[in-house]
């Protein structure tokens, strides 16, 4: 079994504009550098799956699902700039306020 395909995943919410925000954190070994993936503005979890698993061999992956889709409550009033606000304190969580690099695609690279 190759180390992209034996990831751990584990699920959990964050508050966002008062909604449940569903995200996930992805490892395959201890000690890999932290990576927040930021999808497009209909991008999920779910469909980030094969290429977070191409990832785990070199990252710790935090992603998440857009606020409406996958475990996401909807937001109608979210911004680029209150996801990106909403975001950071649980990359600082997550990553234990070490420096971590950030990918998005479409709006993912606006908020990041």
């Amino acid at each position: 079994m190759s180390e992209a395909t034996a990831m751990q995943r584990r699920d959990f919410n964050v508050d966002f504009e008062g909604v449940q925000l569903g995200c996930a954190r992805f490892d395959a070994a201890p000690g890999r550098p932290p990576l927040l993936l930021i999808p497009g503005a209909m991008g999920f979890i779910a469909e980030s799956l094969p290429f977070v698993a191409e990832l785990t061999a070199f990252f710790s992956v935090l992603t998440f699902d857009h606020s409406g889709l996958g475990a996401s409550g909807a937001s109608p009033n979210a911004t680029p700039e209150s996801l990106a606000r909403a975001l950071g304190p649980v990359c600082e969580r997550e990553f234990v306020g070490a420096p971590f690099a950030i990918y998005g695609a479409s709006l993912g690279a606006v908020v990041a």
